[in-house]
């Protein structure tokens, strides 16, 4: 049976895969105009933005969620510290 451990921070994650032997993260991130509803009959876009990253070891799927981060930095900082990165789009549009 497969489970998720996620991660709210970024230094807990990256301890955890050292610990255990992962060096390969996928970016997955969505960056995109979405409809929100701020009224009761108004709706206006917005732009919305988040990423995970997320590393695979049978059968454990670890997830970090950051709030606030600038992607090429992080990817930068984690690939300086020998993770291997890949980048997915999960864009609806």
């Amino acid at each position: 049976m497969q489970r998720e451990i996620v991660f709210e921070r970024l230094e807990p994650f990256l301890e955890e895969m050292d610990r255990i032997g992962i060096s390969k993260l996928v970016f997955a991130e969505i960056s995109e105009k979405r409809a929100q509803q701020v009224e009761s009959n108004k709706l206006e876009v917005v732009h919305y933005r988040k990423l995970e990253i997320l590393a695979y070891k049978s059968p454990t799927i670890y997830k970090c969620l950051p709030e606030e981060y600038d992607a090429a930095a992080l990817r930068e900082s984690l690939e300086a510290r020998g993770y291997e990165v890949k980048l997915r789009s999960r864009n609806i549009t």
